[in-house]
């Protein structure tokens, strides 16, 4: 690489680590979505691999949420800091999770039937699902798409 301008090691050096975002993950990171018809990566696999791409610099930031009928919805920033420019890349993530009730409730039945603590489920996934989806804007690895 000496051969090459500081610009155009940059240039490549950016395109391989654009590269290795791309890249599929392995298969058996995966888990099954709870009702068993999807599979999804744990939320746990894209901190991790966050926190190896880009060396611990990053941080989702002003997440938002709010309830609207039986789901609660959700938007937040994540920031990363590229490990070659040292500059900062920020992407929003949305998510909406539903909230359980019993089984063949109504919407209108909802606060008769809504599950004890449906929140404490509900709200971790929702913050992981906004990463998640902020996420895929930067490559298919840390998304599992």
């Amino acid at each position: 690489m000496e051969e090459y301008s500081e610009s155009e090691k940059t240039k490549l050096l950016t395109q391989d680590f654009q590269r290795r975002l791309n890249l599929e993950p392995n298969p058996t990171e995966f888990d099954k979505t709870p009702d068993g018809k999807a599979q999804t990566l744990p939320i746990s696999f894209v901190e991790m691999t966050l926190d190896e791409l880009y060396l611990g610099q990053w941080e989702l930031h002003d997440v938002h949420s709010q309830q609207i009928f039986n789901e609660v919805v959700g938007t937040g920033i994540l920031t990363v800091w590229h490990p070659i420019t040292g500059r900062p890349l920020k992407r929003a993530g949305f998510a909406s999770v539903i909230i359980t009730q019993d089984q063949g409730a109504t919407i209108a039945q909802f606060n008769d039937t809504k599950k004890k603590n449906a929140l404490d489920l509900s709200f971790p996934k929702l913050k992981a699902e906004i990463l998640k989806n902020a996420a895929l804007s930067l490559g298919r690895f840390l998304a599992g798409i």
